[in-house]
């Protein structure tokens, strides 16, 4: 018999309704959804509802067969993501959410995973989860997590280029901490915040409101009273985003100071990759001011920067700009040379949001040299990580609050 049979013939010879067993605990529809098996309750409800009907929690959830062999695949998963080895600890994580077990609860599980997929870059795989421990925040009534969640699910589909899902989840969280600024910690959560949805705000080509929220941002992380390295960050990262939401209202100048202070203070960090970016975007700025030749030796010293650095992402990001100021150039051949790597690189490291603009910048290089199939190839591939990427974001939507 499953969890959710036992429960339901317990909460019966009880003699409560669904409503009645949840009354305090949880919302009825917890209840519903473990009886029919579409969720697991963590070990604390469990002992809730068992006392609550007057039975032992081992009569809910009896001892496995396998339980002893998933209980060491469970301490194997948690040395391996102690020691951040997301990679080996993934596969054990996901072999323990379909079972309960007192040892672990779903709602930790699906944290874990989700942090497993985001930090290998696994974006949309990482916001399946976190919807599902939303989902399961949701029906126990954990109101900061819920708020949380939010927050870190807004964030993860900026990282997976999702603008729309990423703007609705921030807002929300917005207003709610706005109306209940104790719910947020610690005190640099909400700058940072302020910074997500700017980002977003900036994805959706609301450039003007960006830049308030942006300027918001950097008020209210002067007035923070944390550590110097924290500080440098925030400052860091506001100014970077000014500099680039700037340079996108044509604001030239005033993208260039931002981007300039930004790159100085990674470099001051020590944050070697994210100083790179920022003398990567200024590189942009002198191309699309027509100092073309300038731009491209910035490039290139750019591209040697990301190699160092070993990051092929960063490499990416570089192998754009130099397609796109050789292609601005004339030099059409060196243009799809980068594009054709950054594609590659790209598609190594599974970066689905990148790879739509870098299969249309291919797109357009092949058909200016005359290659209409090949530009009709990649035009079609990206259009097909688009579709794909709308489908989770349509299906995300549908769970907004």
């Amino acid at each position: 018999m499953t969890l959710g049979a036992r429960l339901r013939a317990l909460r019966q010879q009880a003699g409560l309704s669904q409503r009645e067993l949840a009354d305090g605990l949880v919302h009825k529809s917890m209840i519903s959804q473990i009886e029919s098996g579409r969720t697991h309750p963590s070990h604390e409800l469990l002992r809730h509802l068992a006392l609550r009907l007057g039975a032992d929690p081992d009569h809910l959830l009896p001892v496995l067969q396998d339980d002893q062999e998933r209980l060491a695949r469970y301490k194997r998963a948690q040395a391996f993501f102690t020691l951040h080895h997301y990679a080996q600890a993934l596969p054990l994580l996901e072999d323990c959410l379909p079972v309960s077990n007192p040892a672990w609860n779903p709602y930790d599980l699906h944290l874990q995973i989700a942090t497993c997929h985001h930090w290998l870059e696994q974006y949309l795989a990482a916001l399946l989860h976190l919807d599902a421990a939303l989902t399961i925040a949701i029906a126990e009534d954990r109101r900061e997590d819920v708020l949380h969640l939010h927050i870190r699910i807004g964030e993860t589909a900026l990282e997976a280029q999702l603008w729309t899902v990423a703007h609705h989840r921030l807002e929300f969280a917005y207003r709610e901490t706005v109306q209940h600024p104790e719910r947020l910690s610690p005190p640099e959560r909400l700058p940072q915040l302020c910074i997500a949805l700017a980002r977003a705000l900036a994805g959706l080509d609301r450039q003007e409101q960006a830049v308030q929220v942006w300027l918001e941002a950097s008020q209210r992380a002067t007035a923070l009273d944390v550590s110097q390295s924290v500080q440098l960050r925030l400052e860091a990262e506001i100014a970077a985003g000014l500099g680039k939401t700037y340079a996108q209202l044509g604001k030239f100048r005033e993208a260039e100071l931002q981007l300039e202070r930004a790159q100085s203070l990674y470099e001051k960090g020590w944050l070697k990759s994210q100083a790179v970016r920022m003398r990567l975007q200024r590189a942009v700025l002198l191309a699309e001011s027509g100092r073309l030749h300038e731009a491209l030796q910035w490039l290139e010293e750019c591209r040697d920067l990301a190699e160092r650095e070993r990051h092929p992402v960063l490499q990416a990001e570089v192998l754009h700009g130099q397609a796109e100021a050789w292609m601005q150039a004339g030099r059409l051949f060196r243009a799809r040379e980068c594009a054709e790597r950054a594609v590659h690189l790209l598609t190594e490291a599974r970066r689905e949001g990148e790879l739509v603009t870098a299969y249309q910048l291919l797109s357009a290089i092949e058909k200016r040299l005359g290659h209409y199939r090949r530009a009709s190839e990649c035009l079609t591939r990206s259009q097909e990580l688009f579709t794909k990427r709308m489908g989770w974001m349509k299906k995300s939507l549908r769970i907004l609050p």
